[in-house]
């Protein structure tokens, strides 16, 4: 009871920090009486936190999870660390890509549960559950055939380090099929507007995760030493855990009644949705990656790590602005084609002004402490420094992905994916064109590259802005 209570305060400061300060800044001046006014509605807000603040909670939650992770495997082998980071990176990536699969049904359920549709919720809920299934124990079957050639041609591992990472590998592959039916869990609760329920549930699960890592990896309290393998059965006895519970609490004897005389349209309509947003995924989480760190190598392999560096504080800048964009992509799913027409436009926008505000309060943070901050990822001082430099233009470029980002789920989630992955394509490669000709024809280095990134995000949020407006227009 302790711990809900402290995250109920927390929640509270959150929603305070969203909606009270800014109410009491008016100075008796009309000025900040408008300046409120464009910034913050009481109703749009309390409609959009109470979904968006457990999902960025929960973001905060996998990374700290993350961290424990890497800290404890960091303490044994350098090889166990190396094979874990490499094994980990590839199952993240394409766990990443098929969980897709779960943000078709985030919009095809939202589009049914704006129509009050339950049974159509519940028919797309299944569907998903099984494509989930099938998916992961396909990718187990694959792991357990022909992991360990994949291993050894793909990474180059021989001898005992392959021996190792395919036990390993095998272990760990089940993640991959428990994270997707996790993931389609977790959007049913966004559309029945539960957030919470998954924040209360991955706070339980992150908390045992770290500790059966640190029993398992290390050997404690009679249970064998089982250094990186420990890692893996500690994920997966989590992620199970993490299943009972949503189970227990989405009440499944009433939501697995569903019929089933509509599915194979349902099957198709999540496979019609899901194949380009899978395409968005790569673009822009895989191919624009490669390209850019295979730029940045022809620069210098300082600017690499900088880059690389830096890439992981705006990350954690971003986090808010992964939970209202997923926020805004079940709302807008929900409402398009209803008569709430003003709500549609609206929601973007909001949570555009928000999730700024929590970046330029996590970017102020950062540059303030930004040597300590990097000190703790880092003790390369001639790293450290480099990095300091490129700061301010990362954090500022950066800013522009924000509004683009949000515009880029709404659309999503007003069934456009398809024109906004073919756009993507088009605009992409003119920003891979500029930053091959900023940073290394020009030789602006790192400075080109984040110039480059500036202009693609300016590009995607006016073009996505502008389409946007046009389609909720029609509407």
């Amino acid at each position: 009871m302790k711990i809900k209570k402290l995250v109920d305060k927390l929640f509270q400061l959150m929603k305070f920090m969203c909606t009270k300060m800014p109410r009491r800044w008016h100075f008796g001046t009309n000025k900040f009486q408008v300046f409120n006014q464009f910034i913050f509605n009481k109703s749009d807000l309390k409609y959009i936190n109470n979904m968006a603040l457990p999902i960025i909670l929960n973001n905060l939650l996998a990374m700290l999870m993350d961290f424990c992770i890497q800290a404890m495997v960091g303490r044994l082998t350098l090889n166990n660390f190396a094979e874990v980071s490499v094994i980990n990176t590839t199952i993240y990536s394409i766990t990443g890509v098929l969980g897709m699969v779960s943000m078709a049904f985030n919009i095809l359920g939202s589009r049914y549960r704006g129509k009050e549709d339950e049974t159509g919720l519940r028919q797309s809920f299944l569907v998903n559950l099984f494509i989930d299934f099938v998916l992961g124990i396909l990718l187990f079957m694959i792991s357990i055939l022909i992991g360990k050639m994949v291993l050894s041609e793909l990474y180059g591992f021989r001898g005992a380090i392959l021996d190792e990472t395919s036990i390993y590998l095998n272990i760990y592959v089940p993640s991959i099929g428990l994270n997707l039916i996790l993931f389609t869990f977790g959007a049913y609760f966004k559309i029945i507007n539960k957030t919470k329920y998954t924040f209360y549930a991955n706070l339980v699960v992150t908390a045992v995760n770290i500790l059966m890592n640190y029993i398992l990896v290390f050997g404690k309290f009679g249970f064998p030493r089982m250094n990186m393998n420990g890692a893996a059965v500690a994920v997966i006895l989590s992620l199970t855990l993490n299943l009972i519970i949503y189970l227990f609490l989405i009440k499944c004897n009433t939501i697995f009644r569903a019929k089933y005389d509509n599915v194979f349209n349902i099957f198709k309509d999540t496979v019609k949705i899901t194949i380009p947003l899978m395409g968005q995924e790569v673009l822009e989480s895989t191919i624009v990656i490669i390209f850019i760190n295979s730029v940045l190598s022809h620069i210098g392999m300082k600017e690499v790590s900088i880059y690389n560096l830096l890439f992981l504080l705006i990350s954690l800048a971003y986090m808010p602005m992964y939970g209202y964009a997923q926020t805004s992509l079940t709302i807008v799913s929900k409402l398009f084609g209803t008569e709430n027409k003003d709500k549609v436009k609206v929601i973007p926008k909001v949570s555009t002004k928000l999730s700024l505000i929590f970046y330029i309060a996590i970017s102020g943070f950062v540059v303030i402490f930004n040597k300590q901050i990097l000190n703790i990822i880092t003790n390369n001082n001639y790293l450290i420094t480099g990095s300091m430099g490129y700061l301010i233009i990362a954090l500022l470029s950066s800013t522009l992905n924000i509004p683009a980002t949000i515009y880029k789920y709404c659309l999503q989630g007003i069934g456009d994916e398809k024109w906004v992955f073919l756009s993507s394509i088009l605009i992409n490669i003119i920003n891979i064109g500029l930053i091959y000709i900023f940073g290394i024809k020009i030789n602006m280095k790192l400075n080109g590259v984040y110039l480059g990134l500036m202009i693609n995000y300016l590009i995607l949020t006016v073009v996505f802005s502008i389409r946007y407006k046009d389609k909720t227009l029609c509407k």
